[in-house]
């Protein structure tokens, strides 16, 4: 299944109620999503369960990301329902290169991880670092930090609004590609 954006999930189907339920297995058989379809007055509600060993063990990080992921299927799901219109090419164009997480109790999303060689790491953006703002636009988790950075342009620059080490300061950051594959 290509979700659209450089992700695609594979495995057996091993069910199928048309218009009302399927589940997609992993090869492994170690991760089944489950997609239920019911009927509402205004269309039609859909939800989405994933069952995994792993899950429980996942840190904040990948679990913010694939709810991200889930997020934005649905909403191009229903725009597809609702208007034909297939949104999935505007998704995740855009990175600067970290891995982060909602700043918990406060605004803003936390850096974890830098990549070697990125644009973040040439900016100057370290590990804890907490990003307030992009262009002034107030950051108030990973969701918004994804959405708000994904309506720049790759290579433009934007200002960061960071707080490193307890200090406020504004970082000149280069946008770059999405790195496809997902």
């Amino acid at each position: 299944m290509n979700h659209g954006w450089g992700s695609t999930s594979e495995g057996v189907f091993t069910e199928i109620d048309s218009m009302k339920r399927f589940v997609l297995e992993s090869i492994d058989g170690d991760f089944t999503t489950i997609t239920t379809l019911e009927k509402v007055e205004n269309g039609v509600q859909v939800s989405i369960e994933y069952q995994a060993s792993f899950i429980g063990e996942m840190d904040q990080s990948p679990k913010e990301n694939m709810l991200f992921g889930t997020s934005q299927f649905l909403e191009n799901l229903k725009s597809v329902y609702e208007t034909g219109t297939d949104n999935r090419s505007t998704f995740w164009n855009t990175w600067i290169g970290i891995v982060h997480t909602t700043n918990e109790g406060d605004i803003g999303t936390r850096v974890l991880q830098v990549k070697e060689g990125s644009v973040a790491e040439v900016a100057g953006i370290k590990p804890e670092d907490i990003i307030l703002e992009i262009d002034g636009e107030e950051i108030g988790g990973y969701e918004s930090f994804e959405r708000t950075l994904n309506k720049k342009n790759v290579n433009c620059n934007v200002i960061l609004t960071i707080v490193s080490k307890n200090e406020k300061s504004q970082v000149n950051c280069l946008v770059d590609t999405y790195p496809v594959a997902y």
